[in-house]
């Protein structure tokens, strides 16, 4: 466990690095300009999905903006990590952007 740990924040630290200012100057942005960056860096990874792809082509730009501020969440995860688990609810939908997911059927005995 401490080694992942470890090397999760390793990961984690390189990223924030290369990112630090990145916060503080979108920070100065207006409203709807960081509600069009949002939009700009979420419908690329959106867009493999066919829903996705024909929202992107037949709705509103406005529309889109908010399915991106209101709806999209970013989450990291650590080497081993679980994202659900067998018999979870499907609330959510995932979309990997960097990185791979495995995702293992587990059988009745585990």
């Amino acid at each position: 466990l401490s080694l992942r740990i470890q090397r999760y924040l390793e990961h984690a630290w390189q990223r924030k690095k290369s990112r630090i200012a990145e916060p503080r100057l979108f920070s100065l942005l207006s409203e709807q300009l960081k509600n069009e960056l949002q939009c700009a860096r979420t419908l690329p990874h959106l867009s493999v999905h066919p829903l996705f792809q024909y929202l992107k082509e037949t709705s509103e730009i406005s529309s889109l903006q908010k399915l991106a501020v209101d709806a999209i969440s970013w989450q990291s995860l650590a080497c081993a990590d679980h994202l659900f688990f067998p018999g979870d609810i499907a609330t959510h939908a995932y979309f990997v952007v960097t990185g791979n997911l495995k995702y293992t059927k587990m059988n009745n005995h585990g």
